[in-house]
């Protein structure tokens, strides 16, 4: 028969967050589209993650975002947040580009550099390149957020 397991196991990031889950669901803001040249956090092909990139080109409801690592994706305004990424912010980092993730808190930011600080003690500075959120995780990027002063 099995071990019992909770309702929501095997769902993916598009599955209803609300049963079983310990993020909270934020009210739905209208998304609106982006300029050219508006940094942005992005849906990368519907995972889940966002990471940063840059807004440069529109057709109709469609933005073509560059990431920071070079890839690009049409993308709808759905799928973009602001730069609002800011001090507090639960996110994940990875030293290099094939690393691995490591769950750390934006301790600090200026322009596009953040300094993490980790659960083990560890603290490092990071390019926003380097860097990764989910849908939801504590102090990212929401829809209707204002972008980060100083950009």
């Amino acid at each position: 028969m099995g071990p019992d397991l909770p309702e929501n196991i095997g769902q993916t990031h598009s599955g209803d967050r609300t049963a079983g889950s310990s993020r909270p669901v934020e009210p739905e803001v209208a998304a609106e589209p982006m300029a050219i040249g508006t940094p942005v956090w992005a849906e990368l092909r519907s995972t889940g993650f966002y990471f940063h990139g840059v807004v440069v080109d529109r057709r109709e409801e469609q933005h073509r975002v560059i990431f920071d690592d070079g890839t690009s994706e049409w993308l709808t305004a759905e799928a973009l947040r602001p730069d609002s990424l800011a001090e507090e912010a639960r996110v994940d980092v990875r030293p290099t580009y094939g690393g691995n993730f490591s769950e750390g808190v934006v301790a600090r930011r200026l322009a596009d550099v953040i300094y993490v600080r980790f659960p083990n003690g560890d603290e490092q500075w990071a390019s926003l390149a380097q860097v990764r959120f989910e849908e939801g995780d504590e102090g990212t990027p929401r829809r209707g957020d204002a972008t980060v002063s100083g950009r």
